[in-house]
């Protein structure tokens, strides 16, 4: 598929994002009146007032709808198979972890916000097998620094879009076909099995610089995220913190970060 012209992805004057890739503007019908009509009946509502609640801290950080930018760096017939259903699979455990991110805190009460949320995601898919067959993270890094610079924008001006972009690669769309189908079936596995049937993306950060003495702990600029937690990195992270300050460090050459919500450990290459 073509690569679309990126430099007419946004527009700088609306609250909501286009990508030239979707075959139609996104629509919502909370979004058919204006911001301050809809910021006005929002916070008449009791969910409002409670800042402790993921979904509606996350509510004011990114523009409409909200979502991940995805480089696709695999194209094999295996790949071409299953890449629809693994794509499908990242939203069931993003829409799980919007769910459960609190736990059962706010079971019973008023559910908009975590629902608003799952119905206001949606990413943007950069699948260009010419572009982007076998990429490095390099040059993943370089054109999505090109792409905010054609909007425009600055690092983290949206989160998570124009915060890091994710990458599925042979490595990571395997272990996303081996992650279990109802996320749900890994409660009560232990660590050992759950680490066999993770699902993971790769993240990239955007501002890495090669021998930038802010960056320690042989930080590469490049992290594993498992799918399932995706939403909790996006919402209590990376609004507040850099990814250099949240990836875990690695104990030498041919280790990769891995960071799992509140943490994270190392992993082979």
């Amino acid at each position: 598929m073509p690569q679309p012209d990126i430099s007419t992805a946004n527009d700088s004057d609306d609250e909501t994002f286009h990508h030239p890739s979707w075959p139609e503007r996104w629509t919502h019908p909370e979004f058919m009146v204006s911001h301050d009509e809809r910021r006005a009946h929002w916070i008449q509502q009791p969910w409002w007032k409670d800042r402790d609640r993921t979904s509606v801290n996350f509510i004011g950080n990114f523009k409409w709808p909200w979502g991940f930018m995805i480089y696709r760096t695999v194209y094999t017939p295996e790949s071409d198979e299953v890449w629809t259903s693994c794509l499908d699979k990242i939203t069931r455990y993003i829409h799980c972890g919007i769910d459960h991110v609190d736990g059962e805190r706010y079971s019973g009460q008023d559910p908009f916000p975590e629902t608003i949320i799952k119905e206001t995601y949606k990413n943007v898919i950069l699948d260009d097998r010419e572009r982007w067959d076998g990429a490095s993270w390099d040059q993943i890094r370089a054109d999505f620094n090109v792409y905010l610079k054609s909007l425009g924008v600055e690092v983290g001006s949206d989160v998570p879009r124009f915060t890091a972009c994710l990458v599925i690669d042979e490595k990571c769309l395997r272990s996303i076909m081996r992650a279990f189908d109802n996320p749900l079936d890994q409660r009560g596995v232990s660590k050992v099995g759950m680490r066999s049937r993770m699902g993971f993306v790769g993240m990239i950060d955007p501002t890495y610089m090669e021998g930038n003495s802010c960056c320690v702990n042989l930080y590469q600029g490049f992290m594993r995220v498992p799918i399932s937690s995706l939403y909790e990195l996006a919402a209590r992270q990376l609004p507040c913190f850099s990814m250099d300050e949240i990836c875990p460090s690695v104990s030498g050459p041919g280790k990769v970060p891995v960071h799992n919500g509140s943490g994270g450990y190392e992993d082979d290459e």
